[in-house]
């Protein structure tokens, strides 16, 4: 069964917004940088969905159950946990809608956007690890399709199993996500017992 979550808008990191975006900070960025934040009000909503599943770690390979993710890398990081979330997260395709409409009128505007955009979901992702480390007590970090050696194919798994969709996420047939600005991720909870032979 998926679990949902929302969350009010946390608390915008404005360096991070600068480093997505690429700007050195100065008064004049961050007052440009201010601005630009300031056209995205109303744009931005914080949704997600995730489940939690047993693991088994075997070599490279980690299986989920409904399906096995063949990573080392994924597989290292988990191997200390009995259990798995998997989830999906998004800030929404009118987020989304906004950019595309600056990336016409005003480019300069659509890249500190997208930083913003990129610092949104971080944030938002940030927020439900909060409240899966309250929940389940330790957690790894996360670990998304595409990164290091976890195949980008990896999503249609996921999206498999948490049917996104009903949150307003989509997969195309290129791997992509729309909108644009959301993140799918593994998470380790629940420490397997170390003293116990594996």
């Amino acid at each position: 069964m998926a679990f949902y979550f929302t969350c009010k808008a946390p608390e915008v990191n404005l360096s991070e917004v600068l480093r997505y975006s690429r700007q050195k900070k100065n008064d004049e960025t961050v007052v440009f940088t201010k601005e630009c934040i300031s056209k995205a009000n109303g744009a931005v909503s914080f949704s997600a969905v995730w489940d939690v599943f047993d693991i088994t770690v075997s070599g490279g390979v980690t299986d989920l159950g409904p399906f096995s993710a063949e990573s080392a890398s994924l597989a290292k990081m988990l191997c200390d946990y009995s259990r798995c979330v998997v989830f999906a997260a998004t800030i929404g395709a009118d987020f989304d809608r906004l950019t595309s409409l600056y990336e016409r009128k005003s480019p300069g505007t659509a890249v500190v956007l997208h930083g913003y955009g990129a610092e949104r979901v971080e944030s938002l992702c940030d927020e439900l690890c909060g409240e899966l480390e309250k929940r389940f007590g330790k957690i790894s970090p996360r670990f998304s399709p595409g990164y290091g050696d976890l195949p980008l194919g990896t999503q249609t798994d996921i999206f498999r199993i948490l049917s996104p969709e009903k949150i307003g996420l989509f997969l195309n047939s290129s791997l992509l996500m729309s909108p644009s600005k959301s993140v799918t991720a593994f998470v380790g909870v629940s420490p397997a017992d170390t003293s116990a032979s594996r």
